[in-house]
């Protein structure tokens, strides 16, 4: 069997001759001018959850703070561009307190979560009500009477079945929770995509909402204090603006040399 040549046979002088758009430069801007398109095209025709995050930091404005994120801790695609809004969905790792990995089902039934993330939700302050009150002036009169120790030195009480809240129980640092005070759901302990617990901070003037599992509980003192050392560094996180030049010397002026100028 004859094997085919590797060799292409050159075409005959006398073979009629390429047209213009069969030549290798008109394929090559063809290419390039499809691949322009394509790049163009593709923030409007992928779906959002595969575009690419932005780099930098995200802008965002609540209220009149305005804070300056990485975006790899934001939650929702739509906040990393930045801008005004009312909320921001924050999330992050509470053993390496770097961007969390969010929860998903990926089955029926098979879930995939983050056993360790925290989310946090920041927005404007609500000048009604402030977290250190509102113990004592929303949750008080829907508490049973009795109380019992709970973690790391916080009292423990339920709400009644009649209450807005029944199911919950309240962990507060005595005697009003000003400090802290956190609402946990008995029957989303073992859930392993939704957090037991809620707890509202006032941080830098901003109104902050932790979410995280009952078992973290036990850490509310560092999580109070890393939601407090996130938010004023996001704060802080702006360029300084520039130093004045110092004022250079002026030349020393000559002296005097005693003689009279020329007449």
């Amino acid at each position: 069997m004859v094997r085919p040549s590797r060799t292409p046979a050159r075409p005959s002088a006398e073979g009629p001759a390429r047209s213009s758009w069969s030549s290798w430069p008109f394929w090559l801007a063809l290419l390039a001018g499809l691949g322009a398109l394509a790049a163009g095209l593709a923030p409007l025709v992928l779906p959002r959850e595969k575009r690419a995050a932005p780099a930098g930091e995200a802008r965002i404005q609540l209220g009149e703070t305005i804070l300056r994120v990485d975006p790899a801790f934001l939650l929702r695609p739509e906040e990393r561009r930045g801008g005004r809004m009312a909320e921001a969905h924050l999330a992050f790792d509470a053993r390496s307190l770097g961007p969390a990995e969010p929860p998903r089902a990926l089955a029926p039934g098979v879930a995939h979560a983050n056993p360790d993330m925290v989310r946090l939700i920041l927005k404007a302050p609500d000048p009604k009500l402030s977290p250190a009150e509102r113990t004592e002036r929303l949750y008080l009169r829907h508490l049973d009477p009795d109380s019992a120790p709970s973690a790391a030195g916080l009292s423990l009480r339920r709400f009644a079945q009649a209450s807005p809240y029944a199911g919950e129980d309240l962990h507060f640092t005595p005697p009003d929770g000003a400090l802290f005070a956190a609402r946990c759901e008995r029957a989303r302990d073992h859930d392993p995509l939704t957090p037991a617990c809620v707890a509202d901070l006032r941080v830098e003037g901003l109104d902050a909402r932790l979410e995280f599992k009952l078992a973290w509980l036990e850490d509310w003192e560092n999580l109070a204090r890393v939601t407090r050392e996130a938010v004023a560094g996001m704060k802080q996180m702006k360029q300084e603006p520039a130093k004045p030049e110092a004022a250079k010397p002026e030349p020393p002026k000559p002296e005097p040399s005693g003689q009279e100028p020329p007449r």
